[in-house]
């Protein structure tokens, strides 16, 4: 299901109740449609970050994620029809087990690492760097797979 005609925002709810191979990012009240399935590369950069940080992480309080995983850039998760924003990070580590949730995490990450594309170059290194920036994530990674 596409985004309800005439709508230009949804809610984090209005989301959820979409078809599942739908995905969207709502970042700054816009809505961004994700890219295409990423390149072999680009999964291959993910799958060796994402390895390498759960090897350096066990025993230790933080947990990693690979993309897709929901980042709900605010606290206001006890009602999901308040939540205006989210990201699909590609990988994020978060040390503050409160913010897991089953489907989702909820607040900012305490690092956050995007593999850029032609595709989202521009989202990246712009309006997301700004957006997690504000959020409070304490680290942001751009990765550059070419």
């Amino acid at each position: 299901m596409a985004i309800p005609q005439g709508k230009d925002s949804l809610t984090y709810a209005e989301y959820l109740a979409l078809e599942e191979d739908v995905r969207y990012e709502m970042i700054d009240g816009q809505i961004y449609n994700m890219s295409p399935a990423p390149t072999t590369r680009h999964q291959a950069v993910q799958r060796e970050l994402l390895t390498e940080f759960n090897i350096y992480l066990r025993g230790k309080p933080c947990s990693v994620f690979g993309a897709p995983i929901d980042v709900c850039l605010t606290d206001e998760d006890h009602d999901v029809t308040k939540i205006k924003e989210w990201v699909e990070p590609d990988l994020v580590v978060v040390c503050d087990q409160n913010k897991i949730r089953d489907k989702r995490i909820v607040g900012a990450p305490d690092l956050v690492i995007e593999i850029i594309s032609k595709l989202t170059v521009k989202k990246d290194k712009v309006i997301k760097f700004n957006r997690y920036q504000r959020a409070g994530v304490k680290e942001y990674w751009i990765v550059d797979p070419s």
